[in-house]
């Protein structure tokens, strides 16, 4: 099964990647970071990456609007908080 694109940045720059310690699967974005949900094998980690869910999507660019603001104080991230809301 193919790994299709960042639901975040777009890249098609992804790779499945398995924790140091235990089973734990999942897929990271080498382009921004995203990372997928943790799963019990690579298949199960690039299908729930393919698949993803808005929430899970929605909660992962609020966490990264909320970094951005409370490390540079920009008001920017303001905007990209607002539209993870919507």
């Amino acid at each position: 099964m193919s790994i299709k694109e960042c639901p975040f940045c777009g890249s098609t720059d992804a790779t499945e990647v398995n924790a140091s310690l235990g089973n734990d699967w999942s897929v990271c974005c080498n382009q921004c970071g995203a990372i997928g949900p943790d799963e019990d094998s690579a298949e199960f980690a690039v299908k729930a990456w393919n698949e993803g869910t808005p929430r899970y999507h929605r909660v992962h660019k609020l966490e990264e609007a909320l970094k951005l603001i409370i490390e540079t104080g920009e008001r920017s991230s303001l905007a990209i908080a607002r539209e993870a809301l919507e």
